[in-house]
C-alpha cells in the first residue's frame, strides 16, 4: 500500500514553553492539507483510548468513503466514516494508523498516524504538621512546603528505558515556566505555598535530549486550611492521638491536661506560632515553655460547662491563623486553672 501523505504524531505536550501558541509534534509530509486531523489526546498513554477527527474543504466528507487500518489491518470502512476511536498498545510499542479517503470513487488522500505512547507520574508530599499514626497523608496546606517527583516512562527502540540523564524536565506552576527548576535531570522539585494561595497546578513537559519522545502529566492539588485538634494528655502515658476531642469533654476527674495541634500547620512555621487560649472568652495562660497545653483542674460543687478556645497565629504573617474550641462538661460553674 503507498500513501502519499504522512502525519507522524509523537507523544508531546501542548507546549507550555511558548503560551502564545499551541504546539504539537506533528511532522505532515506531502500535499493533501485539505484534510485536517484533530487528535485526543495528544499524549496518549499506554492502554489509552485514542480518536482521531477528520476535517477538511473542497470536497464533502460526509460523502467520502473511508477505510481505517491499524498496523496493516484494516479495522472499518464506510461512507462519512471520518472519525477512529482505538487503544494504544503497551509502553514502547508504536501504533500506525492508516486512512484512505475516496469520493467519487476518486482516491483524495492518505494519511498515517503513528502513536509511540508514554507514561509519567508525578508524586508529592506535603511538608505539614500530622500527629502520630494519623490515617492519611500530610496535605498541602497554604504556606506550606510541597516537594514533588517525577517518574518518567520513555523507552528507545529497543525497548530499554530512558534514564534520568537522557531526559529534559520542564516544570510549570500556574501557568508560569519555572526556569530555575527545569532542566536535564531535574526530576525532582521543592515549591513553597503562599498563605492566601487556595490551588495548585503544576504542569511538566518531560522529552529526550532529541526531542522525538516527550511525555506530559498536570497535577491539580486543592490547598487545605491548617485546623486545631484538641487531645488529652495523659501524666504516665502521655498524649493519646488516636482520640481526639471533637466537641464536648466531661471532665471526670481533678484535674486534666489538654494538648493542641495545628493539623496541616506548615511544619517550617511552628517556631513561629503563638498560641491565645480562653476559656469563656477570658484568657488563660499555658505552663510555662509549653504553649500547646492547657491545664484545668475540677473544683467540688455545682455542674456546668465552659467554652475552651483557641487562637493560633504567625507572628510574622497575621493574616495566617486559625482557631478551634470545644466545650468542658463538669460539675462546677467555672473552670479553675492550674
Amino acid at each position: 500500500m503507498m500513501f502519499k501523505f504522512q502525519l507522524v504524531i509523537f507523544v508531546l505536550f501542548s507546549l507550555f514553553l511558548l503560551p502564545a501558541s499551541v504546539a504539537r509534534a506533528v511532522i505532515e509530509d506531502g500535499t493533501g492539507n485539505n484534510v485536517v486531523a484533530k487528535v485526543e489526546p495528544t499524549s496518549p498513554k499506554p492502554g489509552e483510548l485514542v480518536t482521531i477527527s477528520l476535517s477538511g474543504y473542497g470536497f464533502d466528507l460526509d460523502r467520502s468513503h473511508f477505510r481505517w487500518f491499524k498496523d496493516t489491518k484494516e479495522i472499518s470502512r464506510g461512507f462519512g466514516q471520518k472519525t477512529l476511536s482505538f487503544q494504544t498498545g503497551p509502553l514502547g510499542q508504536k501504533t500506525t494508523i492508516n486512512v484512505l479517503i475516496s469520493y467519487n470513487s476518486r482516491l483524495v488522500a492518505e494519511k498515517s498516524f503513528i502513536f509511540d505512547p508514554t507514561d509519567l507520574k508525578i508524586s508529592w508530599q506535603a511538608e505539614s504538621l500530622i500527629p502520630p499514626f494519623y490515617q492519611g497523608r500530610a496535605r498541602v496546606s497554604a504556606g506550606s512546603t510541597i516537594k514533588l517527583a517525577a517518574e518518567p516512562h520513555l523507552v528507545d527502540n529497543q525497548g530499554r528505558l530512558k534514564t534520568n540523564n537522557e531526559l529534559v524536565y520542564y516544570w510549570s506552576r500556574d501557568g508560569k515556566i519555572l526556569t530555575a527548576e527545569s532542566g536535564i535531570g531535574r526530576n525532582t522539585i521543592e515549591l513553597k505555598t503562599e498563605p492566601a494561595d487556595t490551588i495548585l497546578k503544576i504542569n511538566l513537559l518531560v522529552e529526550t535530549l532529541d526531542k522525538k519522545q516527550s511525555a506530559t502529566e498536570t497535577l491539580v492539588i486543592n490547598l487545605t486550611r491548617p485546623r486545631i485538634i484538641f487531645y488529652e494528655k495523659e501524666p504516665l502515658t502521655g498524649t493519646d492521638f488516636s482520640q481526639p476531642i471533637v466537641t464536648n469533654y466531661p471532665l471526670n476527674k481533678e484535674e486534666v491536661t489538654f494538648q493542641a495541634l495545628p493539623l496541616f500547620w506548615p511544619t517550617d512555621k511552628l517556631n513561629q506560632l503563638l498560641y491565645h487560649w480562653k476559656v469563656n472568652e477570658v484568657n488563660v495562660f499555658s505552663p510555662s515553655g509549653h504553649p500547646e497545653l492547657l491545664v484545668v483542674r475540677r473544683p467540688a460543687g455545682a455542674s456546668g460547662q465552659s467554652e475552651i478556645k483557641l487562637e493560633l497565629k504567625d507572628h510574622q504573617n497575621n493574616n495566617f491563623q486559625t482557631s478551634g474550641r470545644f466545650n468542658v462538661k463538669f460539675n462546677s460553674d467555672l473552670l479553675k486553672l492550674n
